[in-house]
């Protein structure tokens, strides 16, 4: 598993001439985000907060080679780096462009780039040890569907593992999500630009509920120090101190709820044992 402060293997997005106008779009994100050579600045440290807390979540006790699904993977940064630690990583997105710049990106592991859409997986039942939905759900004009599907797929005793930026955000402008309301825009957009809806951990936890899911845990990461109105702390400060205060407001009750950025939730089916997943670890 590729944790804090450990570099990944995979070709560095600087050195890919992608082969489509989607791959040259990822390669911009990477080159600010996982692949940027300044690594204190604090688009950076957000994204490698975010995805090395979801990662670390999702292994959890998981023994490799568990097969772990990650759906809307887009250049699929998890996927290939769960894949260099051993794991039978399936990364899943709707864009062939973006799978295609991901293949440019793998260097090592069991990856299987797929195309296919979040609201009609295609693939069988309980064939998941670990579904990972990053910053999916937003996106997505039907939500409890797409917790459904991942629901279906997973095993009974496996895990969803999902982010979402939380809707209680201090700069978040949309409300929290409420079933049947009409989406915050008619524009679907896989950069970001588009987000339909906003999520809280309660409304999580009643979408999963209806999944048929159990809410394992639900708790934050990132906050408002990884936002460029505070990014001179990482100047002024070392790096794991800033990042040891954001985690400081991530646990503080009277913080957490405006101050952190996303909402970072476990699931199980409903009818699921706690049993360890995948192969021994030993």
């Amino acid at each position: 598993m590729c944790r804090r402060g450990e570099k990944n293997t995979m070709n560095d997005a600087a050195d890919i001439k992608p082969r489509s106008q989607r791959g040259r779009l990822l390669r911009d994100y990477d080159i600010k985000e996982i692949d940027n050579p300044d690594k204190r600045c604090w688009w950076h440290l957000r994204y490698m907060e975010r995805i090395q807390a979801t990662m670390l979540t999702a292994t959890s006790d998981v023994c490799a080679p568990a097969l772990i699904l990650e759906i809307g993977a887009s250049q699929a940064n998890m996927s290939l780096m769960l894949a260099e630690a051993g794991y039978a990583t399936v990364a899943l997105d709707i864009s062939l462009q973006a799978l295609q710049y991901a293949g440019q990106k793998w260097e090592k592991g069991l990856f299987l780039p797929l195309v296919g859409d979040a609201v009609r997986l295609p693939l069988g039942d309980a064939v998941a040890d670990v579904v990972l939905l990053p910053e999916v759900l937003e996106h997505i004009p039907d939500p409890l569907h797409v917790l459904a599907e991942a629901r279906r797929v997973v095993k009974p005793a496996g895990r969803i593992v999902l982010t979402t930026p939380n809707t209680f955000y201090l700069t978040e402008k949309l409300p929290d999500y409420v079933k049947g309301q009409k989406p915050a825009t008619d524009e679907l957009g896989p950069e970001g630009h588009h987000h339909l809806y906003a999520f809280s951990h309660r409304t999580l936890r009643e979408l999963a509920a209806e999944a048929d899911l159990v809410t394992v845990s639900a708790r934050y990461v990132g906050s408002v120090i990884h936002s460029k109105y505070l990014r001179w702390l990482y100047r002024l400060f070392p790096t794991h101190l800033a990042l040891a205060f954001g985690r400081l407001i991530n646990a503080t009750p009277l913080l957490r709820h405006r101050l952190s950025q996303t909402c970072l939730m476990v699931f199980t089916p409903q009818d699921g044992g706690r049993t360890n997943i995948g192969h021994n670890c030993g």
